[in-house]
């Protein structure tokens, strides 16, 4: 599965979650409004958040204008979120880690093939691999 197929899924995923989420509220506005102003009241310090989100971003806050888009505002919202935090975060020291599982993995293969090979012999692991696949 290529990535765009991937990410593809990943937004009909969340589109359904919050199409299946938000149903009940967005079907019978006029019986649900009232029920989303005392939950609104009772959780105080997230409405503020979602207030926040939506005051950020002027997109969403022209889009929220409109009849019918409140699905979409929480889809957009949501898909903001995994991109700033996920998608566009730099994996600072992530590197070091394999790194270090790199090292282990020559260590072990130091101490197990057969003839014995030292730190300082001629034949290294990592060399090897970085040699074999410049694809990776």
């Amino acid at each position: 599965m290529c990535p765009e197929q991937e990410f593809d899924d990943l937004v009909e995923r969340i589109t359904d979650w919050v199409n299946k989420w938000m149903s009940p509220y967005t079907e019978d506005l006029e019986n649900t409004t009232e029920e989303v102003l005392s939950m609104a009241r009772k959780r105080h310090t997230e409405w503020n958040r979602f207030k926040k989100t939506i005051h950020h971003h002027p997109d969403l806050l022209a889009g929220s204008r409109f009849p019918e888009t409140d699905e979409d505002i929480c889809m957009s919202i949501i898909l903001r979120f995994l991109n700033d935090h996920i998608f566009q975060k730099i994996c600072y020291g992530m590197i070091s880690g394999y790194i270090d599982v790199l090292n282990f993995v020559e260590q072990q293969m130091q101490v197990a093939v057969e003839p014995k090979r030292g730190r300082f012999s001629p034949f290294s692991f990592i060399p090897s691999v970085a040699g074999a696949d410049d694809g990776l």
